[in-house]
C-alpha cells in the first residue's frame, strides 16, 4: 500500500471512531438526564384515559398492559397475559391500554385485543407523565388505583403461582 491511501485509511479510522464515541457520549447524556428526571408515579385514574371497550366490572387487582394495534408483539404480550393471570373471576382485570396511537382507536380495534377493558392514552400518560416504554410491561394496580409494581409476563406468571399457593395454604389445601 502506499503511504498516502495509509494516511487516508488512518484518517478515516480516527474520524469513524471518533463519530462513534460521539455517539455514544450524546446517547449516554440523554439517557442519563432521562432516568434523572423525577416521573409521577402511576396510579390507574380512569378520567386520565378514554374508554374504547368496556367490560364485566371485576374487583380486586389489575393489569394494564400497554399495546399498540399496528404491534404484532404487542398483541402476543397482551395474550400471554391473558394466559397467565387466568380466566375465573378471583383472578386480576386484564386491561389494554392503546399507546402511541394519535388517532382514536374504534371499537373494533378494541375487539381484537381481548381484554377485559381496553382505554386508548390520548394524552400520552404512560410515557410521558410515568416514564414507561416498554410494550407489553405488566403494571400492577390494586382495586383503588394504587400502583402495586411492573412485571414482565414470564414474572407475572410466577407471582400469580406463588399468591394462588398462598391462597390454598390458607384454605388448607395443598398448594398446587
Amino acid at each position: 500500500m502506499s503511504t498516502p491511501r495509509v494516511t487516508r485509511l488512518r484518517w478515516l479510522a480516527a474520524a469513524l471512531a471518533l463519530l462513534v464515541t460521539a455517539g455514544a457520549t450524546l446517547f449516554g447524556i440523554a439517557w442519563r438526564q432521562d432516568r434523572a428526571r423525577r416521573w409521577e408515579g402511576p396510579r390507574w385514574d380512569r378520567s386520565r384515559f378514554t374508554l374504547v371497550q368496556s367490560g364485566a366490572p371485576r374487583g380486586g387487582e389489575i393489569w394494564l398492559v400497554p399495546v399498540n394495534p399496528l404491534c404484532p408483539h404487542c398483541a402476543s404480550s397482551l395474550a400471554r397475559a391473558a394466559v397467565i393471570r387466568g380466566g375465573n373471576a378471583r383472578h386480576p382485570a386484564l386491561v389494554a391500554l392503546i399507546v402511541d396511537t394519535p388517532r382514536h382507536p374504534t371499537r373494533g380495534d378494541g375487539e381484537t385485543l381481548r381484554a377485559d377493558e381496553v382505554w386508548w392514552d390520548s394524552c400520552e400518560v404512560w410515557r410521558t407523565r410515568w416514564g414507561h416504554r416498554v410494550y407489553g410491561e405488566i403494571l400492577r394496580f390494586d382495586a383503588s388505583g394504587r400502583y402495586l409494581g411492573t412485571s414482565a409476563p414470564a414474572l407475572a406468571a410466577r407471582a400469580r403461582r406463588s399468591a394462588l399457593a398462598d391462597l390454598e395454604t390458607a384454605k388448607g389445601g395443598d398448594g398446587r
